[in-house]
């Protein structure tokens, strides 16, 4: 399945804990940080309601330019991250399965 991820950057609250998101795709499967969402029964030129992902990390989700599924969702960052990049990302097209790398890369100062 063809993907657009657009990720919107948030910093948790808790300092001691700030991570930064995995994402992942296999399929027709999303993974954000460890948890999968399967896309697969959605089909090309569908959408979801809001209600049917309130309370998970989706912003918007819906078809795009005929086949590809934007993914608008809650990317977690720490706050180094959050201070040098804006909160909204480009957009990422995704259309193989792996890890993806988000449109920010961070080295720590600290090495």
């Amino acid at each position: 399945m063809k993907l657009l991820l657009k990720p919107l950057l948030q910093q948790g609250i808790t300092p001691d804990r700030e991570r930064l998101s995995d994402v992942q795709v296999r399929g027709s499967v999303f993974i954000l940080d460890g948890v999968e969402y399967d896309f697969g029964r959605m089909q090309p030129g569908g959408n979801l309601p809001p209600e049917a992902y309130h309370g998970t990390p989706f912003i918007d989700i819906r078809f795009v330019d005929g086949d590809r599924l934007y993914l608008h969702y809650i990317h977690q960052v720490t706050s180094e991250v959050m201070m040098q990049f804006p909160r909204e990302v480009e957009s990422i097209p995704v259309d193989q399965d792996g890890k993806v790398e988000v449109a920010f890369s961070y080295e720590h100062p600290m090495g």
